[in-house]
This record gives structure tokens, C-alpha cells and sequence, in this order.
């Protein structure tokens, strides 16, 4: 299965992927992005490899 998406959104949608038992790769879309986006991507993968992304999503 491929995952498209932001390039930014990357290793998440990997994270999930792998909880989730599926075997996925990415395909990042050619967007833009911003040092605020980057910087709210990172601390939430940083967030769901600590607690799990299923976790982090009913944080949410």
C-alpha cells in the first residue's frame, strides 16, 4: 500500500502504518511547507513514537 501525503507527514504515516500492521511505503505530494508545520509534525511524531499514535490521536 502507498501513502501520499505531505512530505513532512512522512515518517507518521509510517508510525501508524506500522501499528496498524500494515505493510505501507510513502509518496510524499510536492507541497510546500513551513518551519511551523515542520515544527508541529515533529513534536507530534515525537509525541506518537513515545505513547503510540493510537494514543496520541484520542489526546487529540
Amino acid at each position: 500500500m502507498t501513502l501520499v501525503s505531505d512530505g513532512y507527514h512522512n515518517r507518521r504515516l509510517l508510525g501508524i502504518a506500522s501499528e496498524l500492521d500494515m505493510a505501507a511505503t510513502v509518496s510524499p505530494s510536492t507541497s510546500r511547507v513551513d518551519a511551523a508545520q515542520l515544527g508541529s509534525e515533529s513534536l507530534a511524531v515525537a509525541v506518537g513514537e513515545v505513547v503510540g499514535f493510537r494514543r496520541l490521536d484520542s489526546m487529540l
